[in-house]
Formats: structure tokens, sequence, C-alpha cells
């Protein structure tokens, strides 16, 4: 088991908020976005281990998973089951402790 600690992402606030430009006039979260957000941490929580693992094998990437460890504001074009993306109003809940908890 990965500690919860390695599962989230350390990007400072104020980056996040440049990142997703969540400036005035930024798109609120809606239901969809909010799902996005939420099957995102399921990912991280249930991927982050095997990621590790071919990392520490391969020492490089070989599989499909920067979606999950690197999430934009855009859901990935060929990925696999429900989408992932984070806006300005869900961003911060990948710093919450038991976000990904359910």
């Amino acid at each position: 088991q990965v500690p919860d600690f390695e599962l989230r992402l350390t990007y400072p606030v104020r980056w996040l908020r440049a990142m997703f430009n969540c400036g005035r006039g930024a798109p609120r979260a809606g239901r969809r976005s909010r799902a996005a957000v939420e099957t995102l941490l399921k990912r991280q929580r249930d991927e982050l281990p095997d990621i590790l693992e071919e990392l520490e094998q391969n020492n490089r990437k070989t599989g499909h998973w920067a979606w999950w460890v690197f999430p934009t504001d855009m859901p990935g074009a060929s990925e696999p089951g429900s989408e992932t993306f984070v806006t300005c109003d869900t961003a911060a809940q990948l710093f919450e402790a038991d976000a990904s908890a359910t």
C-alpha cells in the first residue's frame, strides 16, 4: 500500500490557479467536473502503486498513465473509462486529506 502522502500532488495552490486559469470569469465546477476529479482521485489511488513499480523496474515510463499523475483541465482523448480532469474549483480536492477515501 502506498502512503496517502505519496498520492498527493505537491504543486503550490498559487501555481495551480495559474495553471488552470482560475482568474475572474473562470468556469465554475459543475456535476461533470466534480465527478471527473473524484474519478481522478480514485485512479490515482488505484494506479499509483503499479506506476511506481513500473518506474522502479524500468527506470522510465512505459505505460499510459500520465493524465492521472499530471492532471490537466482537459479530458484525455484516449483515456479508458470515465473521464478525469481538474478545474479551478476542483483542484483543491487534490490536497484534501480524505478526498479520495470512499
